[in-house]
């Protein structure tokens, strides 16, 4: 029995070893290519935010912290003096900022828009300075903004814009109680949706026109309560109060205008006790 090399397995081996040392130096020469022109682009970009970075929808890529400081405190002053632009229901509104607080740090705006592609570990640096030649890096802003403030103008808002439905309900006519039922559907204003449209609209400092929609309000009413509020309506018409005031007594007699359900207050006063 004749003992032998199998060259042939070699052969295969040593071509394997030899792909998988070329790949490896292949990784390694991409791999710093990859960091010598990153330190050099950070070299280059010193003392300044990297380019195509924005601060919302601000771009500061490329300026310096002062000249990028500059620009978006100027935008957000024309935000607030300008107000917001809304479009609803083919009208146009607008949202007074000047009536509510904002608290606004423009330097802790820049911070952010200079933390992108410096302050996190190696490899996310690298990674949002590559992603900075070719596509825009976000940056956060944080403002403070007063809820309560901003809850007041979208109420106003709806004030002007709210189309109100029409239920079935009570006409008083003198002693005379009719239901009407000419109903008709409504439009409003989704208040809880605006209030977070307009607050992603400020924290990304954006003064485009916010076009919003109303939402259906569809009549109510409960046919089974209609008999019970007619007679509750007869005998609110039919009765009088008597108040004390001041040691006298006044006589409410509840009347009814020409139409509608508006009510006048008679008063006449009695003696004394």
């Amino acid at each position: 029995m004749r003992c032998g090399i199998n060259y042939d397995i070699i052969k295969v081996m040593c071509a394997k070893n030899n792909k998988n040392t070329r790949i490896r130096l292949l990784v390694l020469a991409v791999g710093a290519m990859l960091f010598l022109s990153s330190s050099a682009y950070t070299i280059m970009y010193t003392g300044r935010i990297f380019p195509r970075v924005h601060s919302g929808i601000v771009n500061v890529g490329g300026l310096s912290r002062q000249d990028a400081k500059d620009k978006i405190q100027s935008h957000f002053d024309s935000l607030v003096n300008e107000g917001l632009e809304i479009h609803v229901s083919e009208k146009t509104e607008k949202i007074n900022l000047k009536n509510i607080k904002i608290t606004f740090d423009a330097e802790l705006a820049i911070n952010g828009a200079l933390s992108i592609g410096r302050n996190g570990p190696w490899y996310r640096n690298m990674q949002e300075r590559l992603l900075s030649l070719f596509s825009i890096q976000l940056a956060h802003i944080s403002m403070d903004i007063d809820m309560q403030d901003l809850d007041r103008e979208i109420k106003l808002l709806a004030e002007f814009v709210d189309q109100p439905r029409k239920d079935i309900r009570l006409h008083v006519d003198g002693g005379l109680v009719q239901i009407l039922s000419d109903t008709k559907p409504g439009a409003i204003l989704n208040q809880e949706k605006t209030f977070v449209i307009i607050t992603e609209r400020l924290e990304s400092l954006d003064k485009n026109p916010v076009l919003l929609s109303l939402k259906p309000d569809i009549p109510y009413a409960d046919p089974n309560l209609a008999s019970t509020a007619q007679d509750e309506a007869r005998r609110m018409i039919n009765s009088s109060l008597v108040l004390n005031l001041n040691g006298g007594h006044l006589l409410l007699l509840v009347s009814s205008l020409v139409s509608g359900l508006l009510l006048y207050i008679v008063a006449t006063s009695l003696p004394r006790e």
